[in-house]
């Protein structure tokens, strides 16, 4: 996030003349295909760190416009879990969790379940 001090350095700059607006107001205009930009080279570059064999399988959903969800999960998992990573807002919220086949009432015994959130605090739920 941009301080205040950091905003007022950039108006500044921007005002110091016609050429500095003018740049301004066409990165204004192309922020949208920037931060697709950045996204979309980033989740490439994370696909292939994360491809580490042929028991993995990756997918890699970027819409315009809409959530960003990645998925990684073994293939011997089929579709019972995944590992997820999801942004929406515009890239500002990202939420890292497993994913459950929603048939699957159930993946973790209550014990173990149980277990988990009293040794690192309950996660939060979200539809996706």
């Amino acid at each position: 996030m941009t301080r205040k001090a950091e905003k007022e350095l950039i108006v500044d700059y921007v005002f110091q003349n016609e050429n500095n607006l003018e740049i301004a107001l066409k990165v204004c205009s192309a922020f949208n295909e920037i931060r697709e930009k950045i996204i979309t080279d980033f989740l490439k570059e994370l696909e292939i760190a994360l491809k580490l064999d042929d028991e993995w399988e990756i997918t890699n959903n970027f819409k315009r416009g809409y959530a960003c969800t990645f998925f990684i999960a073994k293939k011997g998992w089929g579709k019972t879990y995944q590992i997820g990573f999801r942004g929406s807002s515009g890239a500002r919220n990202f939420i890292i969790g497993i994913c459950k086949d929603p048939n699957i009432t159930q993946l973790f015994d209550s014990q173990k379940l149980t277990k988990l959130n009293k040794e690192y605090g309950p996660g939060n739920n979200d539809n996706w």
